[in-house]
């Protein structure tokens, strides 16, 4: 199991913890901003602006109004596919 700091915080307890609970720190290295709800036309920028080979994007699925980052994916979909990455759960990275 894969799971990410709330936050992103890394200090030493919060990390004993997942460990604890049997999973493997995972941090993400593009913030779509999405949790602002800067519109979607800028998560969408904003992701494919920041992503490179192997990069994590964070996007969120709860928390407030996702409709601004339901609607950015499928343009960031088809933009990753179209400049050739492969879209891979984080564990598939792992192996």
């Amino acid at each position: 199991r894969c799971g990410p700091p709330p936050y992103g915080g890394r200090n030493p307890g919060v990390l004993q913890q997942l460990t604890d609970l049997g999973m493997t720190t995972v941090v993400w290295d593009v913030d779509g901003a999405d949790w602002a709800c800067p519109g979607a036309q800028h998560i969408e920028k904003t992701v494919l602006a920041k992503t490179s080979p192997g990069s994590i994007v964070l996007l969120h699925d709860s928390g407030g109004e996702r409709d601004q980052t339901v609607a950015a994916l499928p343009g960031i979909i088809e933009s990753l596919l179209d400049d050739g990455y492969a879209l891979v759960p984080v564990e598939a990275m792992l192996r």
